[in-house]
């Protein structure tokens, strides 16, 4: 089992992005090898 910490490693900012954050979408650098199930536990 991975922890959440392991599978976001950072957000990912820059000026595109900050325009969706204001939108309520936000932008992270990920674990290559996690999967997208995995990616959507950690973020919920």
């Amino acid at each position: 089992m991975k922890y959440y910490e392991d599978i976001i490693i950072r957000p990912y900012i820059t000026e595109r992005t900050n325009e969706q954050a204001m939108l309520g979408r936000y932008t992270f650098m990920v674990d290559k090898k996690a999967t997208k199930i995995e990616i959507k536990q950690a973020v919920e």
